[in-house]
């Protein structure tokens, strides 16, 4: 069921508020206006519960009218709430809503998408360049090593100072 169905059949239940006398012919007509109107308003949490909570109240029948009104009152409260609310969310023909979050629209969720996998392909790189830089690095200096090692071992042969003499 979508919001303008259940706003037609709200408003067709709706029950105008009186100062005096009663809102229903009998207690089975208050009965059958409670199970008409409590499923109308499942699309909303907070309504539905407290128009639950009201509606156990209302169903001990052996209560007198004194306790019986307040409970009533607010379920037809209740229902006017659900009603204005319900006017408020159905679109005007003609008129364009406005998304409430820029990235719950199309081009929000391909804008968040791309701009996600360009940070991953960046970190990417980066992780990427760090890694072989490092490896290349320790080959490098390794390779330096080895290739310092031979020549200095050349080189101190034949300096007189580096020699060492027994005793």
């Amino acid at each position: 069921m979508n919001n303008k169905e259940r706003l037609k059949k709200l408003k067709e239940l709706k029950i105008e508020r009186r100062e005096s006398g009663s809102f229903f012919k009998s207690a089975d007509d208050c009965m059958i206006w409670i199970d008409n109107v409590a499923p109308l308003l499942k699309y909303d949490e907070d309504h539905y519960n407290n128009f639950l909570n009201h509606a156990k109240v209302v169903r001990i029948t052996q209560l007198s009218a004194q306790t019986l009104m307040p409970h009533i009152n607010s379920m037809v409260g209740i229902v006017n709430q659900a009603i204005i609310e319900l006017e408020n969310k159905i679109e005007i023909p003609g008129f364009k809503t406005v998304k409430k979050v820029w990235h719950d629209g199309f081009w929000g969720k391909v804008l968040v998408s791309v701009v996600a996998g360009i940070i991953l392909i960046g970190i990417t790189f980066l992780i990427n360049r760090f890694i072989f830089s490092a490896t290349n690095f320790q080959a490098t200096k390794s390779q330096e090593m080895q290739q310092q090692a031979p020549a200095s071992k050349q080189t101190n042969q034949g300096n007189p100072k580096t020699k060492r003499v027994n005793p």
